[in-house]
């Protein structure tokens, strides 16, 4: 039979196997890839989710020209307002900018804002002479992020009692 045309039923049962395997190779490649894709985008997010605060932080302390101890609180002066000074407090998972005024009062009504989502542990304080130490810990998608960092001050620290 030389002029025969066409496939026989064997041949289609092979070729239909084959495609099989490929596309379900190439889908388990696709998944991982996404899979791994997502896993990494979702750290990198954990990981700006402390970084960043900590950066404005650090900004706003170096820019300062004064800054005072109080009550365990650190006050330091605002960059967009230089007649307030910001404290930072932990509430739930958000972390809030308190403003207050020279006097270390706050300016009442919309005095806090909201700076950081996700935060589960947040603490600032005085070491040594000049430095402040910020701890920030964040949770996102069950991971812990954490970052700590002891920034040193241009400018004067001082301890009100």
């Amino acid at each position: 039979m030389k002029n025969q045309n066409g496939f026989t039923l064997l041949e289609t049962i092979i070729c239909i196997f084959l495609t099989l395997v490929v596309l379900t190779c190439t889908m388990q490649l696709v998944s991982a890839q996404t899979l791994s894709i997502d896993t990494l985008k979702n750290s990198i997010i954990g990981e700006n989710s402390v970084r960043y605060p900590l950066t404005v932080l650090e900004k706003q302390i170096k820019s300062s020209d004064i800054i005072y101890i109080a009550s365990e609180k650190v006050y330091i002066r605002d960059m967009e307002n230089r007649d307030y000074f910001n404290t930072y407090s932990l509430g739930g998972k958000m972390l809030y900018k308190n403003k207050h005024r020279g006097n270390l009062n706050s300016i009442g009504l919309g005095a806090r804002s909201q700076f950081a989502s996700d935060i589960i542990n947040f603490s600032m304080g005085p070491v040594g002479e000049d430095g402040i130490l910020v701890k920030i810990e964040s949770e996102l998608h069950g991971r812990t992020y954490y970052r700590e960092k002891l920034i040193k001050a241009r400018c004067p620290v001082y301890s009100i009692d």
